[in-house]
């Protein structure tokens, strides 16, 4: 019997696309990394290879058009793509309203000692 899996994933272009620099794990660091880069891509795979490139497209998009891009990490990849799948939210102008306003409220990463705030 054959086995159905889904497409490959391809997470470069997917990430090109979207705008995401995806980085290697050994080069994660919080603090003092530049906004922009992305060390979160084996859930990224994992997302994508389970629900599709589309899918996740709409989950880096989600992140980075909405100001809360600015530091993906693999926790808050998983969470978005959880809540999209939910069914608790519409997929719309709407969701991208929304996560604007959430990143409005966060509070602004902390500073390297000596750095004045903007």
């Amino acid at each position: 019997m054959p086995t159905c899996l889904p497409p490959p994933c391809n997470l470069h272009k997917i990430a090109r696309q979207t705008g995401v620099r995806l980085i290697d794990a050994a080069d994660n660091r919080s603090i003092g990394r530049p906004d922009g880069l992305y060390s979160c891509k084996a859930s990224a795979k994992a997302i994508g290879s389970l629900h599709g490139e589309a899918h996740l497209a709409l989950c880096f998009r989600l992140l980075t058009e909405t100001g809360n891009g600015k530091a993906i990490h693999a926790a808050s990849l998983k969470a978005v793509s959880a809540l999209l799948l939910s069914g608790y939210v519409e997929i719309d102008g709407t969701l991208f309203y929304a996560f604007d306003k959430t990143a409005q409220r966060l509070p602004s990463p902390p500073r390297k000692a000596g750095e004045r705030p903007q």
